[in-house]
């Protein structure tokens, strides 16, 4: 932690990473350093969750953490700075991948969105929520993800962008969307 970044309260803003010398740069380069890395990691996660109640969705361990008093904090901050600036602030959370493919997104569990769409609620802070417009979409037949993770592809992109220029049309007025 000596090498953070604290804004003038004292908070940390930011933490740089390892310097990217030879080695490192070499080893980052590696597929078998890197699957191994991978595998590690797997297992450090296996290890760490192994008496945690596991939720799974599509027969997938989905993540879905509890917002932690820092992560709330820093959201805060963050939209308070973001206003101070003169500037506007609304937070998205991107909704879970398998709850929508699978149409399970209604369970007594909350998604990860879902808890990030009460935490702005109750601290004043603009969410924009594109849980609806990708449940609609799915079901329409359309692929939102990649297949083989949780990232945005083409089509996602695409909608999240509409679902910001919906919420936002002042700010996107003449966009082809």
């Amino acid at each position: 932690m000596k090498t953070a970044i604290k804004n003038k309260q004292g908070d940390i803003i930011a933490i740089p990473g390892p310097k990217n010398d030879w080695l490192r740069h070499q080893l980052r380069k590696s597929y078998l350093v890197r699957f191994l890395r991978k595998v590690q990691l797997q297992l450090q996660w296996v290890y760490n969750n192994k008496d945690k109640k596991k939720v799974v969705v599509a027969g997938m361990v989905e993540e879905n953490p509890d917002i932690t008093t820092f992560s709330g904090n820093l959201i805060k901050t963050l939209a308070q700075e973001v206003r101070a600036s003169g500037a506007q602030f609304a937070l998205t959370i991107i909704p879970s991948k398998f709850r929508i493919k699978q149409h399970t997104y209604k369970s007594d569990t909350l998604q990860f969105s879902d808890k990030w769409r009460l935490f702005s609620q109750q601290n004043d802070i603009p969410f924009i929520d594109l849980t609806k417009a990708f449940t609609t979409e799915t079901a329409k037949g359309s692929q939102l993800f990649f297949e083989r993770d949780i990232h945005f592809n083409k089509n996602s992109h695409k909608l999240a962008a509409s679902e910001l220029t919906r919420a936002y049309p002042e700010l996107f007025n003449n966009s082809p969307l």
